[in-house]
C-alpha cells in the first residue's frame, strides 16, 4: 500500500471520529437539556388539565402548601330537620379534610433527583400521563365533629308505636318515634364530588366551595308504626271471659297472674297458632313457677305450676265466644270450679297442650286483666257487629261414684264404714251457637267430655281381693294436669 493511500485512510478515519464525537457531545447536551428541563413533561395532565407549561419547582411549591390552605378554607353546611335545622360554617381542618398529593409529589421529585439518565427516563415515562389527587378524611376528627354538633340527635333511638286500651276498652294509638342519623358516607361522597369539580377547573388551587353543602340524614323508623298497627285491623273488643281465683293460695295466684302477663298484648295474625306450651316455657324462664296444688292421677297434690290451667281455660272460653278455631284442647280429669263443665282446657307439659288458630282475615289481640283475684281475658279484633256466639254445655250422663274398698283391722268381718263419699262423674256436651242479628243461624258441636267419678272409699273388716290401681299408676307414670310437676309416683291407699 502506498504512503499516499494510507494517509488518506487515516484522514477519513479521524474525520469520522470527530463527527462521532461531535454527535455524541450534541446528544449529551440535548439529553442534559431534556433531563434538566424546568417544565413538566410534555402532555402531563392533572385532573384532566394539561399542565406541561408549568415549572416543576412551581408546582412542587404549590402542592407543598396545598393542604395547609385547604384546612383554612371555610365551608357552609346546612341541615334540614324539624328539630335541628341549622347552618354551620366550618373549616376543612375541623372536618378532618385533606387531599393526598403525595403520589404526584413523588413523581415530580424523580424529575429533579438522580442521574441524567434516570431523570430523562422518568421524564419520558411521565409524558402524556394523567394524574389525580385523592380526597381523604381523618375519621376520628370528622366523627368528633359529628358528635359535637349532632350527638344529642343521634342518641335518640326509634321507639315503636303503641296500641293503648283504656278502661272502657277503647283503642287509641301513641305514635312511633323516628330516629335520625347523619349519613356519613353520602356526606363524604358529596364533598368529594364538589372538590373534584373544582380541581378539574383549577387542579393546583385548593378548592373553595361557595355553595352550601347539605348534610344528608337517614331516617330510622321502628317496625311498629301507627299505620302497621292499624293494618292489623284490631278495631274493637269482640269477646271476653272472666274467672275468679279468690280462694287460691299465694303460689297459685303467682302462677295465674304471671302466665296471664305473658299472653297479654300477644297478637295472632291471620293463620297464626297460639301454642300454650310456648307460653308456659316463656313464663317459666321469665318469672318462674311456684308451688300450688296440681292434679296427678285424678288427685290434688302439691306441685309446681298449679293454676296455669285457669289461664288456658279462661282464654279458651274467650276464643269460643270470638269464633276462633280450636285445634287442640282436652278437659281436666276432674271438674274444676272456675268454669262450667265442658268449658275447661287442661294442660300437661309435654303431653297435653292447648292450641287455637286465628282463621279469620284480621289479627286478634289478647288482652288480660288481673284485679281483685279475678282473671279477665279480652280478645280484640274485627267482626261483623250483627254476629254473636253463645256457648252452652249440658250434662248428657251422670256417672255415680264406684265403691273402692280398703281393709281396716278394727272392723269385724262383715262390718264396713264409709271413709269418703266420692264424687259423681259426668259426660258433658258443649255446643257453640251462631246468631246473626239475634237469629240463630247454626249450632256446632264443640266437644264431648267425660269427667270420671271419684270412687267412694269404704273401709271393710276383711282384706280386699284386688287393687284398683290404674295401668298408668302400676307403670309409675302419673298423669299431671294443671301444672308442670315432673314424673312422680302417687301411691294409692
Amino acid at each position: 500500500m502506498s504512503v499516499f493511500k494510507w494517509r488518506a485512510q487515516v484522514k477519513w478515519l479521524l474525520l469520522g471520529l470527530l463527527c462521532i464525537t461531535i454527535l455524541a457531545a450534541g446528544s449529551l447536551v440535548g439529553l442534559t437539556v431534556y433531563a434538566h428541563s424546568p417544565k413538566l413533561p410534555k402532555g402531563m395532565k392533572l385532573h384532566g388539565q394539561v399542565i406541561d407549561q408549568l415549572h416543576v419547582q412551581q408546582v412542587r411549591e404549590q402542592l407543598h402548601h396545598f393542604n395547609t390552605t385547604l384546612e383554612q378554607r371555610t365551608f357552609t353546611l346546612t341541615l334540614s330537620h324539624a328539630l335541628y335545622g341549622t347552618n354551620l360554617t366550618v373549616t376543612g381542618q375541623e372536618l378532618g379534610l385533606s387531599v393526598n398529593v403525595d403520589a404526584v409529589m413523588r413523581e415530580l421529585s424523580l424529575l429533579t433527583h438522580g442521574s441524567i439518565w434516570q431523570r430523562a427516563r422518568h421524564r419520558k415515562h411521565l409524558e402524556d400521563t394523567s394524574h389525580a389527587f385523592h380526597i381523604q378524611w381523618n375519621s376520628s376528627i370528622l366523627e368528633a365533629f359529628w358528635k359535637r354538633q349532632f350527638g344529642e340527635m343521634e342518641q335518640e333511638e326509634p321507639l315503636p308505636a303503641k296500641r293503648v286500651i283504656d278502661r272502657y276498652d277503647r283503642i287509641s294509638y301513641e305514635p312511633e318515634t323516628i330516629a335520625w342519623r347523619i349519613d356519613r358516607s353520602s356526606f363524604k361522597e358529596q364533598v368529594r364530588e364538589l372538590l373534584l369539580q373544582q380541581l378539574e377547573q383549577q387542579p393546583l388551587q385548593p378548592p373553595e366551595i361557595q355553595e352550601a353543602i347539605s348534610i344528608p340524614v337517614q331516617q330510622f323508623a321502628p317496625e311498629s308504626t301507627i299505620q302497621s298497627l292499624k293494618n292489623e285491623q284490631i278495631e274493637q273488643k269482640v269477646s271476653q271471659y272472666t274467672t275468679s281465683y279468690t280462694r287460691s293460695s299465694a303460689g297459685r295466684v303467682h302462677n295465674i297472674e304471671k302466665t296471664a302477663a305473658t299472653i297479654d298484648k300477644m297478637v295472632l295474625h291471620p293463620g297464626d297458632i297460639f301454642d300454650y306450651q310456648e307460653v308456659i316455657d316463656l313464663t317459666r324462664s321469665t318469672y318462674g313457677f311456684r308451688e300450688a296444688p296440681v292434679i296427678v292421677n285424678g288427685k290434688l297434690v302439691p306441685g309446681v305450676g298449679g293454676g296455669i290451667c285457669q289461664v288456658s281455660s279462661t282464654l279458651y272460653n274467650a276464643a269460643l265466644l270470638y269464633g276462633l278455631e280450636v285445634i287442640e284442647r282436652q278437659p281436666h280429669s276432674l271438674p274444676v270450679s272456675y268454669v262450667p263443665l265442658g268449658q275447661d282446657a287442661t294442660f300437661a307439659s309435654g303431653s297435653i297442650n292447648f292450641r287455637i288458630r286465628n282463621q279469620t282475615h284480621s289479627s286478634v289481640l289478647i288482652h288480660t286483666e288481673t284485679a281483685d283475684k279475678k282473671l279477665t281475658v279480652k280478645l280484640f279484633g274485627k267482626r261483623d257487629p250483627a254476629v254473636r256466639y253463645h256457648i252452652r254445655s249440658e250434662i248428657v250422663n251422670t256417672l255415680p261414684p264406684p265403691d273402692k274398698f280398703v281393709y281396716q283391722s278394727s272392723l269385724g268381718k262383715g262390718q264396713s264404714r264409709v271413709l269418703s263419699q266420692g264424687k259423681t262423674g259426668y259426660e258433658v256436651q258443649t255446643t257453640r251457637d251462631l246468631f246473626r242479628q239475634g237469629n240463630l243461624v247454626s249450632s256446632t258441636l264443640i266437644s264431648k267430655d267425660r269427667y270420671a267419678p271419684k270412687p267412694r272409699l269404704v273401709a271393710v273388716g276383711e282384706q280386699p281381693k284386688s287393687s284398683s290401681r290404674s295401668p298408668a299408676q302400676k307403670q309409675n307414670k302419673p298423669i299431671v294436669e294443671d301444672g308442670i310437676l315432673g314424673p312422680v309416683f302417687i301411691s294409692q291407699p
